[in-house]
């Protein structure tokens, strides 16, 4: 095997390590010796000015261009992270059980932020996560016992006055060492025996395993990795225990992994030396400077050519100002939600949400709920004002009820009680999405099933009884859900969930022709759920792209124009998390009581975190939403 100086090494690989081949034992690589006090881990900035080390006998140690500071402990564990123009610094005190998190820059000292004890796990590894996304800084925590945690740091570049527990996490046995990549929100663990696995990062998405590298007979690794680490650019390394192998993924190569095939590595040979910890930086665009301490405290630096990856465009977020009690069991259980604006007395406007196995449930403004009708399998709900029922001008709402395949029928009085009125079959098997419509004075529902069937009824009432008339069939070809009724312009907009949202004239003597609106692709993210559509002269349409955990505004007038998509996130000074895999939605755009002068957006939070709890729905400002996407004037 042919001998590469360091330098050469850095210029002979770029393609193959771009391409993320696998080329095991590629080269013999001579590390350079770092001037370094004895440290159980280190990291060393791209451009060599500034080294943090943290060891049992020294606390954490800071050579920076102003000189040395230090902080006391008995540290082993060390995660950075470039945080603003500061980096931060993880560490770990194991007898101590406690988290020191402090920050630094290449001029400034280290200043200790955090401090606090972790009281239900003894953590063997930790690795800090800053998420663009959500404009948070956190920390994972694993045992090697299959727990792990993460914690809330700072939001907005913030700090939390104390640490915040986002959720806990089940890991497998014996995880022994993990990194992660920020750019792209995953998270790399090591298991002993077994290999390296990947998990969604953020607190907002599903905790799916998928085996990046495992050690033979499984997987292609001939040895053991130690210690795992990631560049800036999402790039991972991993180092054996004998220090004999340094392996690469690109993050080209990683972006690529799945179950389904092994995701190709390069392994780089190195002089042997029993090694401890790992870390990485850019020194420069295309090449990552690598950190190996060794057993006996001290450390090598090796500088890699290495995959660049664009960053991930970043949504704007909002975030929630109230949430609803969870709901009374785990699963896909609460699904729609719909506004009635009490016009006679606003406080009093109420909030109606299906729970899929149960009935419907009422709330209030401040997201308390008022009451429950155990009605069964109610999917979609939706609500209309003025409907007159036995001589009173009542609030009308409708949801589709799976058991059975009918609508059922609630009234809303002036004080904001709910009544049950009764139920009406349908043609339709099964029944699945629903919506409402005020069109020329004369109410209706739509309904739909998964058979991509549209039906419209005229409702009525004869005698003190509701009715249900259907007036009209449409058709999609595949199966939709989620609809939302301009009344003002009498349109129906429709979602195929996996295809496209249509519009279509809502009047029932109308043509049955549908109008494309907008395709699944990077702005909708199959699956098409909930949707709603704003009042005023000048409509926006929002709808539940569940497949990027994000919501999409369209003009509601055509061309249909795009006007930008949002997500929403944790808030750290309420506590309340973000929402994510939405399944219904309703939106307000004018006052809705005192709390919401500009309008309401209600959601269904499918992940509901902060801590892990049944599922329930999230309360938005429509102005904040506004403001978000630059559309005040809306």
């Amino acid at each position: 095997m042919k001998n590469f100086a360091l330098s050469q090494l850095v210029t002979a690989f770029p393609l193959l390590l771009l391409a993320g081949c696998q080329q095991p034992s590629s080269a013999l690589i001579q590390p350079t010796l770092l001037s370094h006090p004895t440290a159980s881990a280190s990291w060393q900035s791209g451009d060599a000015s500034t080294l943090v080390s943290v060891s049992e006998q020294q606390g954490m140690r800071l050579r920076n261009r102003n000189g040395d500071s230090q902080l006391s402990g008995e540290f082993d564990q060390l995660s950075v992270k470039d945080f603003g123009q500061q980096w931060v610094a993880a560490t770990l005190d194991e007898r101590a059980n406690s988290i020191t998190i402090a920050s630094f820059s290449a001029e400034t000292p280290l200043t200790q932020q955090l401090q606090w004890r972790l009281d239900k796990l003894q953590p063997d590894s930790l690795c800090l996560f800053r998420d663009a996304q959500n404009h948070t800084l956190s920390l994972f925590v694993q045992d090697g016992a299959s727990h792990a945690q993460q914690w809330l740091l700072a939001q907005d570049q913030q700090w939390l006055k104390t640490p915040l527990l986002m959720r806990d996490i089940n890991q497998p046995q014996k995880v022994a060492a993990c990194a992660v990549d920020d750019n792209h929100g995953w998270l790399y663990s090591l298991e002993e025996g077994i290999g390296i696995w990947r998990t969604p990062a953020r607190l907002e998405t599903t905790a799916e395993r998928t085996p990046i590298a495992q050690l033979q007979p499984w997987g292609t690794l001939s040895a053991e990795p130690k210690s795992l680490t990631t560049d800036e650019q999402g790039n991972l390394f991993a180092v054996d225990e004998a220090g004999k192998q340094l392996m690469y993924w690109s993050v080209t190569a990683l972006q690529q992994a799945s179950r389904q095939q092994k995701t190709p590595h390069i392994t780089l040979r190195m002089p042997a030396s029993d090694t401890e910890t790992l870390s990485a930086s850019i020194s420069q665009p295309g090449q990552s400077r690598i950190i190996i301490n060794r057993d006996d405290g001290s450390a090598v630096s090796v500088a890699l050519a290495s995959a660049t990856s664009p960053v991930e465009a970043v949504l704007p977020m909002v975030s929630a100002d109230a949430e609803t009690p969870p709901a009374d069991r785990t699963g896909d259980v609460m699904d729609d939600p719909a506004i009635w604006v009490n016009r006679v007395n606003p406080q009093q406007s109420r909030i109606l949400g299906t729970h899929k196995k149960d009935g419907l449930y009422v709330y209030d403004l401040d997201a308390n709920q008022v009451a429950r009708f155990g009605d069964g399998k109610l999917n979609n709900v939706d609500v209309r004002d003025g409907f007159i029922f036995n001589g009173e001008r009542i609030g009308l709402a409708a949801a589709s009820k799976r058991e059975d395949d009918s609508l059922m029928f609630y009234g809303i009085h002036a004080n904001g009680d709910v009544f049950r009125i009764g139920k009406q079959p349908s043609d339709l098997a099964p029944i699945y999405g629903l919506c409402m419509g005020n069109i020329d004075g004369k109410f209706y529902v739509f309904a739909n099933d998964k058979t991509g069937r549209i039906d419209q009824y005229l409702v009525t009432e004869q005698q003190g009884q509701i009715r249900a008339e259907r007036v009209r069939r449409l058709n999609v070809a595949s199966q939709p859900e989620g609809c939302a009724v301009d009344d003002q312009r009498g349109r129906l907009f429709v979602g195929e969930e996996d295809v496209a949202v249509w519009a279509a004239d809502a009047h029932q003597d109308a043509s049955s022709k549908l109008t494309k609106v907008a395709d699944v692709g990077s702005t909708l993210v199959a699956d098409i759920e909930g949707m709603e559509i704003t009042s005023g002269e000048q409509p926006l349409l929002v709808v539940s792209s569940q497949g990027n955990d994000s919501y999409a505004v369209f003009d509601g007038i055509p061309p249909y124009a795009y006007r930008g998509s949002f997500r929403i996130g944790l808030n750290a000074k309420t506590g309340i998390d973000g929402a994510s895999e939405t399944d219904g939605l309703d939106v307000v755009s004018t006052p809705v009581g005192s709390q919401y002068p500009h309008g309401l957006l209600v959601v269904q939070d499918g992940r509901n975190r902060l801590p892990d709890a049944p599922q329930n729905f999230k309360y938005v400002d429509w102005n904040t939403v506004l403001k978000t996407l630059d559309l005040s004037s809306k």
